[in-house]
């Protein structure tokens, strides 16, 4: 059930000048409502058209193409990424040497990795499109899209889940989204769980500088804080 309330009032309070929001029900987009402006000052209303920042949902995005690729064999959740990476590579160091980093434990949130100091602005749509090395260092960042596209997306989502992808994702893999990975029964493949079964919820949030790591060889699990080296991983404790 959602809970009612005052939309208007909302983006007063948290000063947010517009919204578009899609909402879905019985596994179809139900209505999209949009609010505000496009810019504080102006008077461009926001539409069904306006694209937004996507910012911490691009992670769920991201793993949805994951899934459809793996599905077809062409990559691997569990390979040690440096195996295919060519330009860039993750730089090795005393984490690497015990435990490797994959597509699982980047998406989960287990690799070990937090964004560098001021990385990741807002990626100006005037601009030229970034190349893959500016990406994996965190020097340009940059997903837009409308509420309703991605709305769709998580219809996808469901309908994998119930093997009637139109895309390609087969239930198998669906369901490598929707569970718990590692050490952290909260946080799936690209998105974040809550409850399970007919009431799980799925989010995706913003990510600070906490991290869990999943030792596979003592099945210890570790909240590790702070002590990172300048390429964002952590350092062994004194």
């Amino acid at each position: 059930m959602v809970r009612s309330f005052d939309v208007n009032q909302r983006m007063e309070h948290y000063h947010v000048s517009g919204l578009s929001m899609t909402m879905i029900r019985n596994g179809q987009i139900h209505k999209t409502e949009t609010y505000g402006v496009l810019e504080a000052g102006t008077s461009t209303l926001v539409d069904q058209q306006t694209l937004f920042h996507a910012c911490s949902i691009s992670k769920f995005v991201s793993s949805m193409l994951v899934m459809k690729l793996t599905a077809q064999g062409i990559l691997d959740l569990d390979e040690d990424v440096n195996d295919r990476l060519t330009s860039w590579k993750v730089p090795h160091n005393t984490y690497t040497q015990a435990y490797k980093v994959t597509l699982r434990t980047l998406l989960s949130h287990q690799a070990g990795i937090i964004d560098p100091e001021n990385s990741f602005t807002e990626l100006d749509p005037n601009t030229s499109i970034p190349k893959m090395a500016n990406l994996l260092t965190g020097n340009a960042s940059g997903l837009w899209s409308t509420s309703t596209d991605l709305a769709r997306l998580v219809i996808e989502l469901m309908d994998s889940l119930r093997g009637q992808s139109k895309i390609g994702i087969s239930e198998k893999y669906a369901r490598e989204m929707v569970t718990s990975q590692g050490c952290r029964e909260w946080t799936g493949l690209g998105v974040f769980l809550e409850g399970n079964g007919q009431d799980m919820v799925f989010s995706s949030l913003g990510w600070g500088g906490r991290i869990s790591m999943h030792d596979p060889r003592k099945s210890l699990c570790r909240d590790c804080y702070g002590h990172y080296d300048q390429y964002g991983y952590r350092r062994p404790s004194a």
